[in-house]
């Protein structure tokens, strides 16, 4: 997802030694209070070793309109942070035997069967590693949809709606899937649809059962526009050393690739769970950890 929001929030795992003052929390903790002072930094900071928290910190304001002020459990949109979650969604359907890497995106979705070359090639692997050749649906979107519909404050599109656009206009991919690397908000949008074709469920419902309450996350959720989260930090941006409201946009009823809300507290315990294998078993958590390959063997950066 595209966002450029204020406040952030960081969160920060490590190994290192034995407790007592620990310099790494107390270098951060001077480094952040120092780019607060200096306008640079406002958001939420967590360090902690071992699963164990050593510092947790917030700086600045959650809503710029009413000065409210962040506070340690405040909720952010995590924007592309939601990827992981859609990935360990997959993961989790193909652990169960629901899905595999091999399946074709157009076998999931039926709406694509009609879409010409090689997009019938498109698999689950593409979508997860970002190999579809898929374009940028919010680049297709701002030529395609109304500018009435894109500014109505009540209107959001959402991942039906993409899945439409994509099937009326029948995009050229940008490569073979398979064959090269390009990073793909439009493949997470499809890989959420996906959850709900193969699991009954809705995303957010498979999310909170399989994920979320198995790590005791109680605060985040699906975060679309039309939502009111409690808690949550307001976005915006400067202008001339002056605020605007820079939250949300008509793209914002779209999940998968962004849209979901949760705080450093949450975003710790998943880290827990993962680590843990109270989400995926071993056996999937080290495959989502290893770098996915190309056809001609080139080895990604990325699982």
């Amino acid at each position: 997802m595209k966002r450029s929001l204020l406040p952030l929030f960081i969160l920060v795992l490590y190994c290192g030694s034995p407790a007592g003052a620990d310099p790494v929390a107390d270098s951060f903790k001077k480094e952040f209070n120092q780019l607060h002072s200096d306008g640079i930094f406002n958001g939420n900071l967590l360090v902690a070793k071992n699963g164990k928290v050593l510092l947790l910190s917030s700086q600045g304001i959650a809503d710029y309109r009413d000065g409210r002020k962040l506070n340690e459990q405040t909720v952010f949109n995590l924007a592309s942070v939601s990827k992981p979650f859609t990935a360990t969604a997959i993961l989790l359907l193909i652990q169960k035997g629901k899905l595999s890497m091999d399946s074709p995106l157009a076998g999931l979705l039926p709406q694509f069967r009609a879409m010409p070359g090689k997009w019938q090639d498109i698999q689950i692997k593409h979508l997860l590693s970002h190999t579809s050749g898929l374009p940028d649906y919010e680049e297709l979107a701002d030529d395609y949809f109304e500018e009435s519909e894109q500014e109505s404050p009540s209107k959001f599109i959402n991942n039906d709606q993409i899945i439409s656009m994509l099937v009326d206009l029948k995009p050229e991919l940008s490569f073979d899937p398979g064959t090269d690397y390009e990073y793909s908000n439009t493949g997470y949008l499809l890989l959420a649809s996906v959850v709900e074709k193969a699991s009954g469920q809705s995303f957010e419902a498979f999310l909170k059962s399989n994920i979320f309450a198995p790590a005791g996350m109680q605060s985040t959720v699906l975060c679309t526009a039309e939502r009111q989260i409690p808690n949550r930090a307001i976005g915006f941006g400067r202008s001339e050393d002056e605020p605007y409201l820079d939250d949300v946009e008509y793209l914002d009823g779209v999940y998968g690739d962004g849209n979901l809300c949760s705080n450093v507290t949450d975003l710790l315990k998943f880290d827990q769970a993962w680590r843990n294998g109270r989400v995926l078993n071993q056996e999937w958590s080290e495959l989502a950890e290893t770098p996915a390959t190309l056809d001609d063997g080139t080895e990604l950066e990325y699982g």
